[in-house]
């Protein structure tokens, strides 16, 4: 399976990658800070995304079965928005990449429901 994991620079995402790429998946690392990353494996790609870059982010996730988030930010005072705008820019690229087969819906309020439909499904499923 390829998966992207955005914020894998981070504890959990470092975690999720090393799990990932031991249970023989391929993963793009999404990361601000690929100069950093330290995990190193030839199924692993090391992408230099950040979550408000559209463009960025929409590379990081073309082409994958299943996009995580470990998106994180230290605690302070100032107001935060990575959540909300990193996420929303994750699932717009996933939108804007995926594949046929698969249906979208979006309700009117800012969350959004994947739902695969059945021929999808049947076909990703017996390819596992």
């Amino acid at each position: 399976m390829n998966l992207t994991i955005f914020g894998a620079n981070g504890p959990t995402g470092r975690l999720l990658t090393g799990l990932a790429l031991d249970a023989g998946h391929r993963v793009v690392a999404a990361t601000r800070h690929p100069d950093t990353f330290q995990i190193r494996h030839p199924q692993l790609r090391v992408a230099a995304t950040d979550v408000y870059d559209k463009t960025a982010v929409a590379e990081a996730v073309r082409g994958s079965d299943a996009v995580l988030s470990s998106l994180g930010v230290p605690y302070g005072r100032a107001p935060i928005d990575v959540y909300s705008a990193g996420v929303a820019n994750i699932i717009d690229a996933i939108v804007s990449t995926t594949s046929p087969g698969w249906s979208w819906s979006a309700p009117a309020r800012r969350s959004r429901t994947i739902t695969p439909t059945a021929a999808s499904c049947s076909t990703a499923c017996s390819s596992r």
